[in-house]
């Protein structure tokens, strides 16, 4: 499922913070005919975390909570469907991060009921 073709700039965007941070990132491939990536990245790091991250970009970034967690509902269900367990061997997380066309990130952990706001590289815009 993992693919060594292209990145588009925002996946080389957040593949460099992932990087930065110690992780060793994988973009993946589309899985379904119309070219949807249900996960555009999975990163790992040594001894015990895996993240799949699912990138979204949008005009402005929803202001309200209730909004933000409408824009992403389906990506939400789909992380948790897809994802479900954490394993014995890593602890496995499932972010969204959004990138406004104003730059940087505001990233969300994926949570079995709801979403949290998570921080990485602190010099790129990543909390909401």
């Amino acid at each position: 499922m993992t693919v060594s073709g292209r990145l588009s700039p925002v996946e080389r965007e957040a593949r460099t913070i992932l990087e930065t941070e110690g992780y060793r990132v994988t973009p993946m491939r589309p899985c379904f005919v119309s070219r949807y990536k249900p996960v555009n990245l999975m990163a790992m790091r040594m001894p015990d975390e895996l993240i799949y991250i699912k990138l979204r970009q949008t005009a402005r970034l929803p202001d309200d909570p209730a909004a933000l967690a409408e824009f992403c509902r389906d990506d939400s269900r789909l992380l948790r469907t897809l994802f479900p367990l954490d394993t014995e061997v890593f602890r496995l997380k499932k972010e969204i991060w959004v990138r406004p066309l104003s730059g940087g990130f505001c990233c969300f952990e994926i949570l079995p009921d709801g979403m949290h706001a998570v921080t990485h590289d602190r010099s790129h815009k990543s909390t909401h």
